[in-house]
């Protein structure tokens, strides 16, 4: 494993000098790979749906369901991109998808299918990639490539290019060139440090930041830097967040759910007093009862990691000890309803009903939840919380039942009791984290560090050369039918959760 200090010292005075040159197209040849950002010369003329909001305020383009005037993407010519081996065109939607979408790829003039994206449920900044024969860069030079819906009942939005932006190439579309079709270590950083990483703020724009503000503890200026890039984008000194929902609605001031506190953790330290804390304690506050919050009929493993964890973080912010206390009930009501001798479930009915058993990110906002959680209370010797050793107790229990699912490369499945189903990065990068952050509480014997390193090292095949994490379950948005699929997307909360062990790994080891 390289370790992330050796990189910072070795990246400092570049990134110092040019933060993030390495995404323009205009890409060093002694890289192993290359981005080749397009023009996008044509596209339809129809209107962003007036409901919805474009995310950022960033350059959108759209491909219509209809067929009208499909979009060409035009790239400059660039002879040394050719010879490299492996070529992927991405795009990143810029709007929530509630169904299954399929856009193919092809050349305008000779009708040339390239490939054929397979988009489902997705969200915006997410980015999505096809392979491209080699074999067809010339043709692209001269004729470009035309995208055109084939599966899907709305128009499709995407980011555009932008050349006043240098900071999120990854996202805008562009073809990605390489010689390996892995990544390494090194590319995976310097795309966490960049907007490239950026996702919806929430549960997937925080699972990013708790990383960042992770590394940012550890004194890594790069982090901070990026930290405060992505959650001023939220932040507004008058609503206090601004935002939009799962819809792609425009949500500021206020809050959807209880799975959208998780930035609070970095906000309640890096902006201890802006108005937004206040804003979300209020929402909170108004639903709850008994010490509890209850999302409609049903009671989700999401919670512990979104909505107990923030809530210790302002405890401290706050010195509040009956927050504190709050935070661990959280936990505990969420430890009754959703587990068993056997398994973690993901969702359980008020009356016992449990859903998507042993699913890996199910299990991953669970143990990540209570270690994180009770690591910041522990940290605030003040409080005298009540009941927190019987999650401790179930820490232990599942850590060690989810370090015998863990198979011969360091994975997890996306369910992790069935191998069968395949693997999923962000359980394994989530497990693996929750179990090192559990060996640096002492909650677990120090043997659990060799499973974290192993999953780790499990993770770096599934790197795209330019450093995003590959082969990700995709949102919990098509139900469990979506979840025992085999379809593997780029997300890039999945990032956070490798970066957020890589760190924890880190941390140990100084002990």
């Amino acid at each position: 494993m390289m370790k992330r200090r050796d990189f910072l010292q070795k990246n400092a005075i570049a990134t110092l000098l040019l933060p993030f040159a390495g995404w323009s197209c205009a890409v060093s040849e002694k890289g192993t790979w290359a981005i080749q950002v397009a023009g996008v010369s044509q596209y339809p003329d129809i209107s962003y749906p007036s409901d919805k909001r474009v995310p950022l305020n960033w350059k959108v383009f759209p491909v219509s369901k209809a067929g009208d005037q499909n979009p060409i993407l035009r790239f400059a010519s660039n002879a040394s991109f050719r010879k490299r081996y492996f070529h992927y065109l991405r795009l990143t939607t810029a709007i929530d998808f509630r169904e299954i979408k399929r856009i193919k790829a092809f050349l305008p003039e000779t009708g040339v299918e390239l490939g054929e994206f397979v988009m489902w449920y997705a969200h915006p900044f997410q980015p999505f990639e096809i392979p491209i024969d080699r074999k067809y860069l010339s043709a692209i030079d001269q004729e470009g490539i035309g995208l055109r819906i084939t599966e899907g009942t709305s128009d499709a939005w995407f980011f555009l290019n932008d050349s006043e932006s240098n900071v999120n190439h990854g996202l805008q579309p562009h073809i990605l060139s390489s010689d390996s079709e892995h990544g390494t270590e090194e590319a995976f950083y310097k795309n966490l440090y960049s907007m490239n990483s950026f996702s919806p703020f929430g549960w997937m724009g925080g699972s990013v930041q708790d990383a960042l503000f992770e590394m940012h503890l550890e004194g890594d200026l790069q982090a901070t830097q990026t930290l405060k890039m992505h959650l001023e984008k939220y932040l507004d000194a008058e609503n206090g967040i601004r935002f939009e929902n799962p819809h792609t609605r425009p949500l500021d001031g206020t809050f959807n759910s209880i799975e959208d506190f998780l930035p609070f953790v970095s906000i309640a330290s890096t902006y201890p007093d802006h108005i937004a804390h206040q804003n979300a304690l209020e929402f909170i506050k108004k639903r709850t009862g008994d010490s509890v919050i209850l999302y409609g009929n049903h009671i989700t493993t999401e919670g512990c990691y979104t909505l107990a964890y923030p809530m210790a973080a302002w405890a401290g912010l706050y010195q509040d000890e009956a927050l504190a206390q709050q935070a661990v009930d959280q936990l505990l009501h969420r430890m009754r309803y959703l587990t068993d001798e056997g398994a973690i479930y993901q969702r359980s009915s008020l009356d016992g009903h449990k859903t998507y058993r042993n699913w890996g990110r199910g299990v991953v906002w669970y143990l990540l939840g209570i270690v994180k959680t009770l690591r910041l209370l522990e940290n605030e010797s003040r409080f005298n919380v009540q009941n927190a050793d019987q999650l401790q107790e179930s820490f232990r229990f599942f850590a060690s039942k989810m370090r015998d699912f863990q198979d011969n490369n360091g994975c997890w499945a996306s369910y992790v009791d069935q191998p069968e189903l395949g693997v999923d990065t962000s359980t394994t990068a989530g497990i693996a984290a929750a179990m090192a952050w559990g060996v640096e509480r002492k909650w677990l014997d120090v043997s659990y560090l060799t499973y974290c390193e192993k999953a780790y090292q499990g993770l770096i095949p599934y790197l795209s050369p330019d450093g995003f994490l590959r082969n990700v379950s995709q949102i919990n948005r098509g139900g469990e039918d979506l979840q025992m699929s085999p379809y593997r997307v780029i997300t890039q909360f999945g990032m956070g959760l490798m970066g957020q062990l890589a760190v924890a790994i880190e941390k140990v080891k100084q002990l």
